[in-house]
């Protein structure tokens, strides 16, 4: 209001300004502010996590304050946004809509920030991009080199996901670009094939299962398991469900942090475990470990390199897309060659 005052100031005398006419400068600030992108990010938060002490945690905010915040904002709109349920805080119909104009607002304002960043920094793009466990590990190093030699202005960041959580983030416009893999929905995005894999067993040399030509996942569920902490939470899901299918347990010994820790577990005996067939070769050259083609048909990977559907993207992240999607790759290791690996032992194929 105090500064529509002092740009009226020369035409307007203050000292006689009628009710009326403070009224309307009133009403002409509260629509020009709606909201904050704090009220927005706040907002967003709490609807995702449909409680207000968490969305509150997720925003650095006070509980306190995010409450007094979320009344303001409602009291200056004149309309609720948030409603408790039995299931949670949820937006009510007005919420929906404005989180759904707030959530482009924010999207914009982080693009512009990075933008501007990284123009500071001498750089002039920045592509985010999430990845699943094994695709990051696997086959982007040497593709993102070959990008970034080509591009030396562009800056990419990477991070771990698992496949559901990037297919949100690039909904949410967290993350310029996402690589997944499984029976994940990806119809609101715009994909391209990117890799084909397989998932196998590795065991230890001494292991009962080395030497198996093939094993189905219900005959491995019979032995105890090392599983993988954060990328391999969408495997052993699916491992989960046969084993309540066929009223098994899945028998988890330990959780490795990555895939060599995985791998150096196995080869000690620990147990077995799953992952795929391009990870299972590149550590049987250096580690005693037996590797065992999966015969079930959820064994075999697809996985897809996706954005947003949207002309708000930057160019650099439509060349990153296009870049990745029209690598050719070579295939993945084949049902012989695992044999081939799993006979030598310490995979010399």
């Amino acid at each position: 209001i105090g500064e529509l005052l002092r740009e009226w100031r020369g035409q307007l005398d203050l000292e006689r300004l009628h009710l009326n006419d403070c009224r309307y400068l009133q009403w002409k600030a509260c629509a020009m502010y709606v909201a904050s992108l704090i009220d927005i990010e706040l907002l967003a938060n709490i609807v995702e996590t449909k409680s207000l002490t968490k969305g509150a945690k997720n925003s650095f905010i006070s509980l306190p304050a995010a409450s007094l915040r979320m009344k303001a904002l409602e009291d200056r709109l004149g309309i609720k946004l948030l409603c408790r349920t039995s299931q949670g805080v949820m937006p009510t119909p007005a919420g929906r809509t404005f989180l759904q104009h707030g959530i482009v607002v924010l999207n914009h304002m982080r693009r512009l920030e990075c933008d501007l960043h990284e123009y500071a920094a001498g750089t002039k793009g920045l592509v985010r991009v999430f990845a699943n466990t094994t695709c990051s590990n696997e086959f982007l190093p040497p593709l993102l080199r070959e990008y970034l030699v080509l591009h030396p202005n562009i800056t990419v960041d990477l991070e771990e996901h698992l496949s559901p959580d990037i297919v949100h983030a690039l909904s949410k416009g967290s993350a310029d670009l996402g690589i997944v893999a499984g029976n994940i929905l990806i119809n609101e995005l715009e994909s391209r094939p990117f890799r084909k894999y397989r998932m196998v067993v590795i065991t230890a040399l001494s292991h009962a299962l080395a030497g198996r030509e093939s094993i189905s996942l219900e005959e491995a569920l019979d032995f105890e398991f090392v599983g993988l902490l954060q990328g391999g939470e969408t495997n052993h899901a699916c491992i989960r469900e046969v084993a309540y299918s066929l009223d098994k347990q899945l028998k988890t010994r330990i959780l490795a942090h990555n895939f060599e820790v995985q791998c150096s577990m196995v080869e000690a005996g620990v147990g077995i475990g799953i992952i795929s067939d391009f990870s299972a070769r590149r550590y049987a050259t250096s580690m005693a470990i037996s590797i065992i083609p999966i015969t079930n048909s959820w064994a075999a990977r697809d996985s897809y390199v996706c954005m947003r559907r949207s002309e708000e993207l930057s160019k650099f992240v439509k060349d990153l897309f296009d870049f990745l999607a029209s690598r050719e790759v070579p295939a993945a290791v084949s049902a012989k060659q695992s044999l081939s690996l799993m006979s030598y032992g310490y995979g010399r194929a």
